[in-house]
């Protein structure tokens, strides 16, 4: 039996589930309740294809394998047909309340096909792999402010454009408000001022609250904190020449 569209298995690369067989009906609801967002985590795979697809791909070009023909037993075929193909009419079956289709029992016999050895799955790219912006190691002192007169003050383990990983946690009580965070550079010149402003916010694991992404930067102030972190070991190594001399 050729199963090609009316059995489906979906595979989440970010948390590396894999679905059990769902038939068509059941497919085009769980495509539709994913976060377009999110689409880049899930591929799709019915019987017969080579490989998996995204599933913004099937979304985009494989919609007709979910079309699933109503029952006909017991129906008047010529008001039937007029209500579907009825002139200037462009609907098709999955138009119709899938849940109002009741597809025979026999369509769907997922124990035709060996589910374990479906095309080989991708897996999740390393998040060094997935980083938008490279990471500097350097050690900038940082200062977290409250409007509610709050202030935390720590250093950088590592920095980049999109956020910052502190050597000391955020503590509990500054969680729970909105973040100033001020990066305090050692090295100003014309081109680097010695502080700049910008929203935080504590991201990843909630047991490890060093973890700061910045938004709603400016390109202004994307531009002045490259600066900083591109010219900070120049900086610093002709600080520690000057010292010494």
């Amino acid at each position: 039996m050729e199963l090609t569209g009316k059995m489906w298995i979906f595979f989440n690369v970010k948390s590396q589930v894999k679905t059990d067989p769902m038939p068509a009906a059941k497919a085009y609801d769980y495509l539709h309740r994913i976060d377009p967002q999110d689409h880049k985590f899930y591929l799709g795979w019915t019987p017969g294809w080579k490989q998996w697809l995204t599933c913004k791909e099937i979304l985009k070009n494989y919609t007709h394998l979910f079309i699933i023909p109503p029952s006909t037993q017991g129906l008047d075929m010529e008001n039937t047909k007029s209500s579907l193909t009825g002139t200037g009419s462009e609907h098709t079956y999955t138009e119709i309340q899938l849940n109002q289709i009741q597809p025979l029992e026999d369509e769907f016999r997922p124990e035709l096909v060996n589910w374990e050895k479906t095309p080989a799955l991708p897996t999740l790219k390393k998040e060094s792999d997935q980083r938008k912006y490279k990471r500097f190691p350097h050690r900038i002192e940082i200062v977290i402010m409250t409007k509610q007169g709050k202030s935390f003050r720590s250093s950088s383990a590592n920095i980049s454009l999109g956020g910052v990983l502190l050597r000391e946690p955020v503590p509990a009580d500054i969680l729970k408000e909105a973040m100033d965070v001020v990066i305090v550079n050692p090295f100003p010149d014309n081109t680097t001022p010695s502080h700049l402003l910008m929203k935080g916010q504590v991201v990843g694991d909630i047991k490890d609250k060093r973890r700061l992404m910045f938004y709603d930067l400016s390109d202004e102030v994307q531009k002045k904190l490259f600066n900083i972190l591109d010219k900070y070991k120049t900086n610093y190594q002709a600080y520690k020449s000057k010292k010494v001399a």
